[in-house]
């Protein structure tokens, strides 16, 4: 309904983008081409859904995983968020012998290779995890375990970035907050958050909600 109420604007798009996150994660390609195909006709005049389509068409014979040996190790890498050049990538390390303990937020250089902590980004005593960034990659939105799970931003300046700054209320609650992103014109905030007064259909064990 939500979609249908505000198609053809960005904020649907996004929402549409996000719904079908985990299922392309899940490999869940002819799924995410009936989401995106039931919705085709809300937006009429945007080009990128036919080309979405298309690709998922055939996107088992074009998608080829492969790690990059240069950032993974043997403990868990997740959460990837590259940067919009293609240059870099933000990724959550957990226990990594290079990070503080626990969830840590790293930065991985494709030219150089490197992979270096984020030092303003990650505590010793709490879990955080990168979560998109905004278009101009400017902003970075992460993830900090405080109060259950709540959304942080961090601003880019010449030096680095930021230490994190928690969304004030009505984003962030005394429930679970998580998996924001921006819309690309940076106007609106998409997050998921389990607080009363949602569908009620989200709970940890689902990959959807």
């Amino acid at each position: 309904d939500f979609i249908k109420e505000m198609a053809p604007s960005e904020i649907a798009y996004v929402a549409i983008q996000r719904l079908t996150s985990n299922l392309l994660n899940l490999k869940m390609f002819s799924q995410t081409r009936n989401i995106y195909s039931k919705f085709k006709y809300l937006f009429p005049n945007d080009q990128r859904f036919s080309d979405i389509l298309l690709i998922l068409k055939s996107a088992k014979l074009y998608i080829n995983e492969k790690p990059i040996k240069d950032l993974n190790t043997s403990f868990d890498e997740y959460n990837p968020v590259p940067t919009l050049d293609n240059k870099e990538l933000f990724f959550c390390g957990y226990n990594r012998k290079d990070g503080y303990g626990g969830e840590d937020i790293f930065l991985f250089d494709k030219k150089s290779k490197n992979v270096d902590i984020v030092n303003s980004l990650s505590t010793s005593n709490g879990n955080e995890a990168p979560l998109s960034i905004s278009a101009d990659g400017n902003t970075l939105l992460l993830w900090g375990d405080d109060y259950g799970g709540d959304i942080y931003f961090s601003t880019k300046l010449i030096d680095g970035w930021t230490n994190p700054q928690a969304f004030p209320k009505p984003i962030n609650s005394e429930y679970f907050e998580g998996d924001a992103q921006f819309t690309s014109d940076g106007k609106s905030l998409l997050f998921v958050s389990s607080r009363p007064g949602g569908y009620g259909i989200y709970t940890d064990n689902e990959f959807q909600y």
